[in-house]
């Protein structure tokens, strides 16, 4: 574990259009120079923050690029000018052709250090806003490994999204020394518990992990257009003591 040390993280939260990618790239841009010029040491992007990929059976594979590609490369240039950590997920095309929802992080020095492949996708076949719901597994594939990444601030991990809903991923997390996680999402109306998200009560799902780690997570806004479902605002960053901030 790395000495203990002020931190300051910035989650970035705004509405990725998927008629709109280089719009969607100009606003993270935008925020990440802003979480920049606050003196951030950490910045979080929502999923899919190049654009979500619902509004037809196609947008993802439209949206998909490979890693390293022009959206890693915006990161990186963010990352490296303003020394800071950066992260958040967009569609990966792999080498293997697979279409992955896929989390890479920068260093400071813009740097890739790794990339997350989202590991436990979002199947709602029973959304009645968005006939015939929503099947993520059906537009991409599961990551198979867990990223841990040891740094000057702190020993971090990453998940995405639906993935809390396992703790048992963040129990793995906790064993191997993780302090913080961060997990950028694209949560969805209706409210986030009638899906069966633990958000606000996370920690009552598996108290022994979130005792020890810290999460963050960046979402998007309440702006909907193409026919896409609802996603809500409301980021936070939320302590094991389940303070809110």
């Amino acid at each position: 574990m790395t000495e203990a040390r002020p931190v300051t993280i910035s989650i970035a939260q705004f509405n990725a259009q998927d008629d709109d990618k280089p719009g969607n790239l100009a606003r993270a841009c935008h925020y990440l120079e802003l979480a920049g010029t606050r003196g951030s040491n950490i910045v979080v992007l929502p999923e899919l923050f190049s654009g979500t990929g619902f509004s037809s059976g196609e947008a993802h594979q439209l949206l998909a690029e490979p890693i390293p590609g022009p959206t890693l490369t915006m990161m990186a240039a963010a990352a490296r000018k303003h020394a800071m950590y950066v992260t958040g997920s967009f569609y990966e095309r792999g080498a293997d052709g697979r279409i992955y929802n896929t989390a890479p992080v920068l260093g400071p020095g813009g740097d890739l250090l790794g990339c997350y492949r989202k590991t436990h996708l979002f199947d709602v076949p029973n959304r009645t806003d968005l006939p015939p719901g929503i099947m993520e597994s059906k537009k991409v594939s599961p990551g198979a490994e867990l990223q841990l990444y040891d740094t000057n601030l702190c020993r971090f991990g990453i998940g995405i999204c639906a993935d809390i809903r396992f703790p048992e991923m963040f129990r793995a997390y906790a064993k191997a020394g993780a302090e913080l996680i961060l997990l950028p999402t694209a949560f969805l109306s209706p409210p986030l518990r009638s899906l069966g998200f633990p958000v606000e009560g996370a920690g009552d799902r598996s108290s022994d992990v979130h005792r020890r780690l810290r999460h963050d997570r960046a979402r998007e806004g309440d702006r909907h257009r193409l026919h896409r479902p609802l996603d809500r605002g409301r980021s936070l960053g939320r302590h094991p003591g389940r303070r809110a901030r």
